[in-house]
């Protein structure tokens, strides 16, 4: 279902678009270039976090060749992607808009000098939040339902809505 206000038109960049081609950056620069009477326009970074995940440390010590260049690829899919995030940015907050990038709190891309360059110069505020706090729980067999911490770090120039929600950490509460 549709979470955002009836008023806010959501235009998702998919894996079917592909953001690392010049034909899926397109899209993202036309969908962030504000017009027909958009008033304020936010970008919205979900990079893939596979590559970066803490557990990747663990596998790549422990696995073999195949699964390192699984991670490997993973890193450098997000590396294009990131690329091609930040000349969006550079374009929709050169029109007045916003930026949000989203990974969970643990993710390594948050340690990248691009990644920590581009939130000091645009001036990001980072927050963190629990995934419990949004209701997300578990789907695993006998644990359905139980509550899952899962944080996650959001750094945004948008200063309202999301901000807002920077407060919501789990409550240790079942």
């Amino acid at each position: 279902g549709k979470l955002s206000p009836e008023s806010c038109e959501v235009i998702r960049i998919t894996i079917d678009d592909d953001a690392t081609k010049p034909s899926g950056l397109a899209r993202t620069i036309d969908a962030v270039n504000p017009s027909g009477g958009i008033e304020r326009v936010l970008l919205f970074s979900s990079i893939p976090c596979t590559g970066g995940s803490s557990w990747q440390t663990v596998n790549l010590a422990k696995h073999g060749e195949a699964t390192k260049r699984k991670i490997y690829s993973a890193r450098r899919l997000a590396k294009k992607l990131w690329k091609n995030f930040v000349t969006a940015a550079r374009v929709c907050l050169d029109n007045g808009g916003d930026v949000a990038i989203e990974w969970p709190t643990g993710c390594s891309y948050w340690h990248w000098d691009s990644v920590k360059r581009f939130i000091k110069r645009n001036g990001l505020v980072k927050c963190r939040l629990d995934g419990c706090a949004y209701a997300l729980t578990s789907v695993r067999p006998g644990f359905e339902g139980k509550p899952i911490r899962k944080p996650w770090t959001l750094a945004t120039t948008f200063d309202s809505q999301i901000r807002a929600g920077c407060s919501d950490r789990c409550s240790h509460r079942p």
